[in-house]
C-alpha cells in the first residue's frame, strides 16, 4: 500500500475489524527514510503512518527498510514519526545496500507529453512485458512515475497493451 491508502474510509473499514487486526503480525515501511525526507513536505501521507501503527495491536512487529538512513537524529526522527517507538516488540530496521549489481539505471528520452491514457513512448517496454525483448539482459523494468495521478493511467495503458499483445 502507498501511504495515500491508510486514509482512505474502506482501509479504516478493515483496520475497524477485528479478525483483520488480530491477524496481522508484520507491518513493513519500505524506503522508511522518506518519512524524514518527505514526511514534512513533499508527500504529508508519509506522516499518516505513525498514527496507523497507534491503532495497531502492541505485539505487531514493525519493520522498518532503508537504504540511507544512518544511526543518529533521522533515525529517531523516523522511529518517532512511524511511532515504531510506542510499541512492545522491537523496531527492526534493515539497512539494505544501494549497491544493487543486479539493478541497472537507465533513462528513456520521451518524445510526447505524459498526460491522457496514451502514452506511446512506452511502447518499447511490451516486449520486456511479454518475455519477446530483442534484449535478453533486460529481464524486469521499474516505471517511476512523480505522482500517483500519473501511476494508474500508465498501469492501465499498460495492461490494455498487454491484453491485446
Amino acid at each position: 500500500m502507498v501511504p495515500e491508502q491508510y486514509n482512505l474510509k474502506c482501509f479504516e473499514a478493515v483496520l475497524d475489524d477485528e479478525n483483520f487486526r488480530q491477524s496481522l503480525i508484520q507491518h513493513t515501511v519500505d524506503e522508511a527514510h522518506l518519512v524524514d525526507t518527505w514526511g514534512g513536505s513533499f508527500c504529508k501521507a508519509y506522516l499518516n503512518i505513525g498514527p496507523l501503527h497507534l491503532k495497531l495491536d502492541s505485539s505487531v512487529v514493525l519493520v522498518g527498510i532503508t537504504a540511507t538512513l544512518k544511526p543518529g537524529r533521522s533515525q529517531k526522527l523516523v522511529l518517532d514519526q512511524l511511532a515504531f517507538t510506542n510499541t512492545c516488540t522491537a523496531p527492526i530496521i534493515f539497512h539494505m545496500p544501494i549497491d544493487r549489481p543486479s539493478l541497472k539505471m537507465s533513462s528513456h528520452l520521451l518524445q510526447h507529453r505524459l498526460s491522457g491514457h496514451m502514452f506511446p513512448d512506452l511502447y518499447f517496454l511490451l516486449p520486456i512485458f511479454t518475455g519477446t525483448s530483442p534484449y535478453p539482459e533486460i529481464e524486469q523494468c521499474i516505471i517511476a512515475c512523480g505522482t500517483i495521478g500519473l501511476t494508474n493511467p500508465v498501469i492501465e495503458f499498460l495492461d490494455r497493451q498487454l491484453c491485446t499483445t
